[in-house]
C-alpha cells in the first residue's frame, strides 16, 4: 500500500518533469484572468463568434414547427403590380384591413408606419392644385381625407399600428410627440437602472392614423455586425420611458394582459412579465429568437388576393396577422441565421410564435459562468497533462476530439433545451492549451533532437539525419519504391592525372573538386549519395518529394560541367593537367532506403535505374560527350528543344535497348541539327553510305567527337555489316 508521502513524494516528481503540464497549468491561469477581468470589447468579440458558431447550430438542427397561429398579410411584387407602386392610397390600406378583420382575427399588427400624409387624398390633392394655379375644385361632401379614413377603419379594430425608433441622432431634433402604448409599464424593482437601449427619436404615423389604432409600438430590427438579426428589443428606452416591440404589444393585446413588468437583476434585465408569462431576455432586454426555418417558414397570403376576395375570412380566425412586405424595392429583407434573405415582417413573426410555443432562447450568466470556470479549471489541468504526456500526433488528435465535443456537447445538452451557454471560450481554451503545451513541447524535443544531430551528424548527412529525427520509424533495412532521378559523375584518365600528384596533393586536388560539385549538388537540392574515389554519386525525389527532379539532375549537370570549365582555367595556370567529366543521369523506379547490415546501414539507392545511370556515364567517352541522359529523363525534364540525339544502345548487362541523348547548354545551330537528324535517319534505316555522306560534311564543316564516333562505327560495319539491324547499338564494355 502506499502511504501518503510517498504518494506525494510521486505526485512532485510528476510535477516537475514535463514542461508542457507546467505551460499548461501557467495558460490555466491567464485563461481565468482573462475571463474574469477581460474587458468589455473581450466579451463583445466572444459574443460574436459565439453567434456564428449557434447560426451553424441552427443549420444542424434544421426548421422546427410552428404553432400556425401567425399569419403574413403580404404587400409583394404582385401586388405592387396589381395595385400601383407604394405607398398606395390610405383607402386601399382601409379596405386591406377591414377585409383582414372580417376574419375575426386575435389582433392585426402593421409591420410600417405612415409618418407622412397620404398625397393622394382628394382635399389634399386640391389644396395643392390651388395653391399651384389657383383653380378651386369643389368637392363633394363625403369626400374624406385618406388618412382620416385610416384611422375611422381601424378605429375599434385590434390594430397595432407600427412606427419606427430612430437610434442614432440624424440632425432632426426629436418631435414633442411620443408613442401611446395603450398598457402599463413598471420596473421590478421600481427603482432599477434600466439597462435599454436608448433611442433618439421615434418616426410616428401622422395624427389621423394614429389615433385610430388600439395601440402602436416599435419595429426595428436588431441586426449584428455581420447584418444577422439574432436578437430583437422587447423593449427600446426613449425620453426616460420604455416603449413596446410591435411583436410584443400584439401578444399583450392578444392575451388580453393590461401591463408589462420589467424584471432587473444585479447585471441587467431578466426577463419580461406580460399577464402570467415570463419571457427571458438579454441583459440589454433582447429577446433571443429561436428560428423556426427559412424564409416564408410562415403561411404568407397575397395582399391583392385579400383585395379581390380571393382569400376566405376564416383564415385569419384567432390568429395573430402581421401586415408586412417582401417586394425587393421596398427594402424590408433581412438576414437570419438560416436564410440570406428574409422579409423583415417575420422577425416579428418568429417573435411571437417563440412566445406562444414558450421556446424563447434564454442566457443563463451565472450557470454559464460556473460551468465555464469548473470546465476551465478541471478541463485544464487535464488536458495539459494529456497533451504534456502524450505524443504529439496523439495530443493534436485529443484536441480535436475536444473542440467537438465541446460544441457537440453544447449543441444536445443546452442549445436543443433553448440555452445558449457560450462556447467560443471553451474553443479559445483548448486551441490555447493545445497551442502553448505542444510548443513547450517542441521545444524541449528540439534541445533533444539538437544533440541527435550533433551526434550523428559526423557518420551520417544531415538530410538522414532530419529524416531520422522526423520519423525514427525509417531506421529499418528496407527500402522503398519511387521514380527517381540518379546520377553518376566521374574523372575521365583519373588513373593518368593522379599520376602528377603527390598524395597529400591529390587529396587537396580532389578536395577542391569534390568541393564544387557537390555545392552544385545540393544547391540544386540533390541528395548525395556517397563519393566513389573521384566519382560523385547523387540522386533526386527522394527523401523528399520533387516533381521536377529530372530537370533538377539536368540543370545540375551543365552546372558541373560550366564550372569545371572556370576551374579548368585555374588548374591549368597552376601546371595541373587537364581535366574532364562525364556524367550520366537515368529516370526510373528505384529502391530508396536505409540499406546495410543490421548495424551499418546507409541511405542510399538501388535498382536497375542506378545501374543504367552508372553505364550512361561510362558511355560518355565513347561518344565524346560530357552528358549522357535516358529518354525517360529527358521526357521527364521535358529538355528535347535543348538537347541532341545520341544513339540507341543496349548497355552491358541490360537487355532492354535505351535512347540516350546529349543535354545542351544551348540548342544547336538551325543548320546543324537538321543536318544531324538527316545522318541519324539514314543510320537508323540502315542506309549507312547515305549516313556517311551526311556524317563526313557535318564532321568536315563541325568537328565533333560524337560525329568521329559514329563515322568509326560506320567504318566497322563498312567491313562488317550486322546481320539484323534494328537500330539499336550494343556495347560490349562498361
Amino acid at each position: 500500500m502506499i502511504s501518503p508521502r510517498s504518494l506525494l513524494k510521486h505526485l512532485w516528481r510528476w510535477l516537475r518533469r514535463p514542461d508542457g503540464f507546467k505551460a499548461g497549468v501557467l495558460t490555466m491561469g491567464l485563461l481565468l484572468l482573462l475571463y474574469l477581468q477581460g474587458g468589455r470589447a473581450f466579451h463583445q468579440g466572444l459574443l460574436g463568434i459565439d453567434s456564428r458558431i449557434v447560426d451553424w447550430m441552427f443549420k444542424w438542427r434544421g426548421g422546427t414547427s410552428t404553432l400556425g397561429r401567425c399569419v403574413i398579410v403580404d404587400i409583394d411584387d404582385k401586388s405592387l403590380a396589381e395595385l400601383g407602386q407604394w405607398p398606395w392610397p390610405r383607402t386601399v390600406m382601409a379596405d386591406l384591413i377591414g377585409k383582414v378583420a372580417a376574419g375575426n382575427p386575435t389582433v392585426i399588427g402593421l409591420d410600417m408606419v405612415f409618418a407622412e400624409p397620404d398625397r393622394l387624398s382628394p382635399r389634399r390633392f386640391a389644396a395643392e392644385l390651388a395653391k399651384a394655379t389657383g383653380i378651386q375644385l369643389e368637392l363633394p361632401e363625403d369626400s374624406l381625407d385618406n388618412d382620416v379614413a385610416l384611422g375611422e377603419a381601424i378605429d375599434g379594430l385590434p390594430v397595432v399600428l407600427g412606427y419606427l425608433f430612430i437610434m442614432n441622432q440624424d440632425g432632426t431634433p426629436p418631435s414633442a410627440e411620443s408613442p401611446f402604448p395603450d398598457c402599463n409599464i413598471s420596473w421590478v424593482p421600481p427603482d432599477a437602472k434600466s439597462p435599454l437601449q436608448r433611442a433618439w427619436r421615434p418616426l410616428l404615423n401622422v395624427p389621423a392614423i394614429s389615433e385610430g389604432g388600439m395601440s402602436e409600438a416599435f419595429w426595428n430590427a436588431w441586426t449584428d455586425e455581420d447584418a444577422v438579426v439574432r436578437r430583437v428589443p422587447l423593449f427600446i428606452e426613449y425620453d426616460g420611458r420604455p416603449y413596446p416591440a410591435l411583436a410584443l404589444e400584439m401578444y399583450r393585446i392578444g392575451i388580453g394582459a393590461r401591463s408589462y413588468e420589467l424584471v432587473c437583476g444585479a447585471n441587467g434585465m431578466l426577463g419580461v412579465r406580460v399577464g402570467h408569462d415570463f419571457l427571458p431576455t438579454t441583459p440589454d432586454g433582447m429577446a433571443m429568437l429561436n428560428w423556426r426555418g427559412p424564409g416564408r417558414t410562415f403561411p404568407y397570403v397575397s395582399a391583392s388576393d385579400v383585395l379581390s376576395g380571393k382569400v376566405e375570412p376564416g383564415l385569419f380566425r384567432g390568429k395573430f396577422i402581421f401586415v408586412g412586405t417582401s417586394a425587393g424595392g421596398l427594402h424590408d429583407l433581412r438576414s437570419s441565421p438560416l436564410d440570406s434573405t428574409i422579409p423583415g415582417v417575420e422577425f416579428h413573426a418568429t417573435l411571437v410564435d417563440n412566445i406562444l410555443q414558450g421556446d424563447l432562447f434564454q442566457r443563463d450568466q451565472v450557470r454559464e459562468r460556473g460551468i465555464i470556470l469548473f470546465g476551465l479549471v478541471v478541463g485544464g489541468l487535464l488536458f495539459s497533462a494529456i497533451l504534456a504526456y502524450s505524443p504529439a500526433l496523439l495530443g493534436v488528435l485529443f484536441g480535436i476530439l475536444a473542440l467537438l465535443s465541446s460544441v457537440i456537447v453544447n449543441y444536445h445538452v443546452f442549445f436543443l433545451r433553448n440555452v445558449q451557454i457560450c462556447v467560443a471560450f471553451p474553443l479559445l481554451a483548448i486551441v490555447s492549451f493545445q497551442v502553448v503545451v505542444i510548443s513547450v513541447n517542441y521545444l524541449v524535443e528540439d534541445r533533444r533532437k539538437a544533440y541527435i544531430r550533433h551526434a550523428f551528424a559526423h557518420y551520417v548527412s544531415a538530410r538522414v539525419v532530419d529524416r531520422l529525427l522526423r520519423d525514427p520509424e525509417s531506421l529499418t533495412l528496407s527500402g522503398e519504391e519511387r521514380d527517381m532521378s540518379i546520377m553518376f559523375s566521374d574523372i575521365r584518365g583519373f588513373t593518368g592525372i593522379s599520376e602528377h600528384f603527390t598524395a597529400a596533393g591529390l587529396a587537396a586536388f580532389l578536395n577542391e573538386y569534390l568541393t564544387e560539385m557537390t555545392d552544385i549538388l545540393m544547391a540544386e537540392d540533390g541528395t548525395l549519395d556517397k563519393f566513389i574515389g573521384d566519382a560523385v554519386m547523387g540522386f533526386w525525389n527522394a527523401p523528399a518529394d520533387q516533381e521536377d527532379h529530372a530537370a533538377r539532375a539536368i540543370a545540375c549537370a551543365l552546372r558541373m560541367q560550366a564550372r569545371l570549365a572556370e576551374l579548368r582555367v585555374g588548374w591549368e595556370q597552376r601546371g595541373l593537367p587537364v581535366v574532364k567529366i562525364g556524367v550520366g543521369i537515368a529516370t526510373g523506379p528505384a529502391s530508396v532506403g536505409n540499406m546495410g547490415s543490421r548495424d551499418r546501414f546507409n541511405y542510399t539507392v538501388m535498382g536497375d535505374t542506378v545501374n543504367l545511370a552508372s553505364r550512361l556515364e561510362g558511355l560518355t567517352k565513347n561518344y565524346g560527350v560530357g552528358i549522357l541522359v535516358s529518354e525517360p529523363c529527358l521526357n521527364s525534364a521535358n529538355w528535347q528543344a535543348s538537347a541532341r540525339y545520341v544513339d540507341q544502345v543496349r548497355v552491358k548487362g541490360r537487355n532492354e535497348a535505351v535512347r540516350i541523348f546529349e543535354p545542351l547548354a544551348k540548342p544547336l545551330p538551325e543548320g546543324v541539327a537538321e543536318e544531324w537528324n538527316r545522318a541519324v535517319g539514314f543510320y537508323l534505316a540502315g542506309d549507312f553510305a547515305a549516313a556517311r555522306e551526311h556524317l563526313d560534311k557535318l564532321h568536315q564543316a563541325h568537328p565533333d567527337p560524337l560525329y568521329a564516333a559514329y563515322l568509326e562505327r560506320l567504318d566497322e560495319f563498312a567491313e562488317s555489316p550486322p546481320e539484323e539491324w534494328d537500330g539499336v547499338y550494343t556495347h560490349t564494355t562498361k
